[in-house]
């Protein structure tokens, strides 16, 4: 969805020089962006990029918009002020709230009404999801798990027995919540594995990458 100059400068608490009525709908660089897109510049080494853009306008700092030959949105940060624009003109997909009924849930879990579950998720008995959260499809929830608000796990997440995930936590493809980690004892030469009967526990507006592992504690 297009939005104007106006209404970004607001979001971010900046102002705008040139027409403010400009409406773009995407992000690029500065040498690549054209017509209805925005970029930003916060370094003088790409100067040269920024006298020769070709966006519609561009996100930057107030002592840098006389080499600009666009419109331009100024804030005292610019790169934070591009992540907040970028996130309102590529928001994450929609998707309906709801469980998919391909979904697989047990007993006694606790599913927020405005949640989404995608096709083929496995939860296990006595989980929690907050509102807004999203489970893509493929995840497996462990049992008494507690996934808090806003919360995007992506396709084939893994999040073991016992874990905590706070809001606003984004987890992305592959990643594994919760697993044991190496808890060995070593008896005369042989190995003897400790349970690990901790918890791993991930707190608010935490990214985890692709295919990251974060074990449990051991207690």
């Amino acid at each position: 969805m297009p939005y104007s100059l106006e209404k970004l400068a607001a979001a971010v608490d900046g102002h705008v020089v040139g027409d403010p009525g400009i409406e773009v709908d995407s992000v690029n660089t500065l040498i690549d962006a054209g017509a209805g897109q925005i970029t930003f510049y916060t370094s003088h080494k790409y100067k040269n990029e920024l006298k020769a853009t070709r966006a519609a306008a561009v996100i930057l700092a107030d002592p840098d918009q006389d080499d600009c030959p666009v419109a331009a949105i100024v804030v005292k940060n610019p790169h934070p002020a591009f992540a907040r624009i970028a996130g309102l003109l590529h928001p994450p997909p929609h998707v309906q709230p709801g469980i998919h009924p391909d979904a697989v849930i047990g007993a006694d879990c606790d599913i927020d009404a405005s949640a989404w579950i995608g096709p083929h998720v496995t939860i296990a008995d006595g989980v929690r999801v907050g509102a807004g959260t999203w489970i893509g499809p493929g995840c497996v929830i462990g049992e008494r798990t507690v996934i808090g608000k806003d919360c995007r796990l992506w396709s084939n997440v893994t999040v073991m027995h016992e874990c905590v995930l706070g809001d606003r936590v984004l987890v992305h493809s592959g990643a594994v919540i919760g697993c044991d980690g190496f808890g060995q004892a070593d008896d005369q030469g042989r190995w003897v594995k400790i349970p690990q009967l901790g918890r791993a526990i991930i707190h608010d507006d935490v990214e985890i990458g692709a295919n990251a592992t974060i074990d449990r504690g051991a207690i």
